[in-house]
């Protein structure tokens, strides 16, 4: 008798053991190994952030990001960290939207990436690169307009000559009035129109 309880005993013993240490089945939660692969996966890859740019320190090789209503994120550079649309972090500029992928290296955040995120032109637009432009104002076509949406202080400090002023903040009032936008615009119905400013498209 002592013999077979021993022995259910052992097996019941066997049982736990091998249940505690086999892989459970996916139920919606991470087991122990499932959240290590994950773990694993998120030191490859890393972690993603995006907002506006608020410092850029050349010095230190850092970056701080504003995520809006998630704080600030400080993020530092070397010479491992791919950039997309920006050359350098000599670059980057503050107010830059970016997207950051780092990854925790012992205390500090590493950036594997960094993407300047560029403004999406609306359907129909089409972008004319800075050569492009220049063959065209060469040769001068009566229907080109070449608009200066920087704000009015920059415009009298410098512009393309024959440009006229129409700052983006003003327009950016009026972009659901078409009468008003109309006014604005007050040029021939075939007007070629070109738009620049001072950043990034």
């Amino acid at each position: 008798m002592k013999a077979k309880n021993l022995t259910l005993l052992a097996m019941g013993a066997a049982l736990v053991f091998s249940y505690t240490t086999c892989p459970l089945p996916y139920s919606g939660l991470l087991g122990p190994e499932d959240a290590l692969a994950k773990e694993a996966a998120a030191k490859k890859d890393g972690i993603v952030v995006k907002g506006k740019l608020k410092g850029v320190s050349k010095k230190a090789k850092m970056i701080t990001i504003d995520q809006k209503d998630k704080g600030f994120c400080f993020v530092k550079i070397d010479d491992k960290t791919v950039f997309k649309n920006a050359k350098d972090i000599n670059s980057l500029k503050p107010n830059d939207k970016v997207k950051v992928q780092y990854k925790k290296i012992g205390a500090d955040n590493m950036a594997l990436k960094i993407e300047r995120m560029l403004v999406k032109l609306p359907k129909g637009v089409t972008e004319i690169k800075t050569p492009e432009l220049e063959a065209l104002l060469k040769k001068a076509p009566k229907n080109l307009v070449l608009v200066d949406a920087r704000p009015g202080i920059k415009f009298r400090e410098n512009h393309i000559p024959g440009s006229v002023s129409v700052p983006y903040s003003k327009l950016k009032k009026v972009a659901k009035d078409k009468e008003k936008g109309i006014k604005m615009l007050p040029f021939p119905k075939d007007s070629q129109l070109i738009f620049y400013c001072g950043g990034d498209t």
